[in-house]
């Protein structure tokens, strides 16, 4: 695959926010798939040879669409930018909901919504354990370029001393002036090193994986070898058609057998090609979305991007994932506060 050194090293795994965005799974390229952590261990890659999932086979459906390959650099188009945008805009909300006065931030005005600072320092607060911005020294109404500036650099103060990836940061300067490649760069830093990293989203993926699919084995939909020993294409090819999450479900009975078999599964999507395969891979995302909503489960992807999870995939796929887990396993903490 070429990425795996960057994307599963213990204080790197977010490079792929600035390297490729993983718009759906590939073939496997590389013996040496990454390997999710288990607890007290840090992201390691798997030498050529240590297990027979290492050269595990990457269903048809992974190969149904050639791999996207996209670059936030300087002069990365802003619709690469804006594509992740949906995805930020209901992690923070969700964060913030329960917060009196909250405003909800709006897809089509996510990056002036940035602007005052306060939409970031709120994220912040929520993330990081101890850190009170609201009541130290923020301005409340900031209407001048220099109260916004100086609201953004509390909050990305603290992102720094969380141990963010420095080269993908920016100044509070272009977050105000709406840069938008460097503003959607540095949120999705936010998003890996706190979100997944210091919330410990990332650390828990191994023992939800395990004990998801201690559940799916018994009823035959169980997960690839590929998925449990870490390798991020496997896993997104999993869950792609909705159908183990469907069935993870009715196992926990928060859903019908009805509603498993209202889905298209693997037999019939792996017959399917282009528009057509993303038609009934979204109509799957729908009515696994409906089903997730009736159970108060927080829905971050869109219908369409269960198949194919926004960048920073997988860690996009894999907090949708644990709020998953939290509603039918009945899990210790969340990834979030409540």
């Amino acid at each position: 695959l070429g990425l795996a050194n960057s994307l599963w090293s213990p204080y790197n795994a977010t490079a792929i926010s600035s390297s490729r965005m993983l718009g759906s799974a590939v073939p496997v390229a590389s013996p040496s798939p990454p390997v999710l952590p288990s607890p007290g261990r840090g992201w390691k890659n798997q030498g050529p040879g240590d297990s027979p999932e290492s050269h595990a086979v990457v269903s048809p459906l992974s190969r149904k669409r050639p791999d996207q390959a996209e670059k936030l650099g300087a002069a990365a188009p802003a619709r690469h930018c804006w594509s992740r945008v949906p995805f930020f805009t209901k992690w923070i909300n969700h964060l913030c909901e329960d917060d009196p006065g909250w405003t909800p931030v709006e897809e089509s005005n996510f990056f002036e919504d940035l602007k005052t600072g306060l939409v970031l320092c709120k994220v912040v607060e929520r993330l990081v354990p101890g850190v009170d911005l609201t009541t130290k020294g923020i301005y409340q109404k900031p209407r001048t370029r220099a109260t916004c500036v100086a609201n953004i650099d509390k909050a990305l103060s603290v992102a720094w001393r969380t141990g963010v990836n420095a080269t993908n940061m920016c100044s509070a300067e272009d977050i105000y002036d709406c840069k938008v490649t460097a503003a959607t760069r540095c949120v999705s830093e936010i998003f890996e090193a706190l979100q997944m990293r210091v919330r410990e989203v990332r650390t828990r993926s191994r023992e939800m994986l395990v004990s998801m699919n201690a559940r799916l084995s018994p009823i035959g939909c169980a997960l690839s070898k590929a998925t449990l020993t870490g390798n991020c294409e496997a896993l997104v090819d999993d869950f792609a058609d909705c159908t183990k999450i469907m069935a993870l479900l009715v196992s926990a009975g928060k859903a019908s057998v009805e509603d498993l078999l209202s889905l298209a599964h693997r037999d019939q999507t792996g017959r399917l090609h282009g528009a057509e395969l993303d038609t009934v891979l979204e109509e799957n995302g729908r009515i696994l979305s409906q089903v997730l909503e009736a159970n108060g489960c927080p829905i971050l992807l869109a219908e369409k991007e269960f198949a194919r999870p926004p960048a920073p995939s997988p860690d996009t796929l894999l907090l949708q994932l644990h709020f998953i887990w939290r509603v039918t396993l009945g899990t210790p903490p969340s990834p979030s506060p409540d």
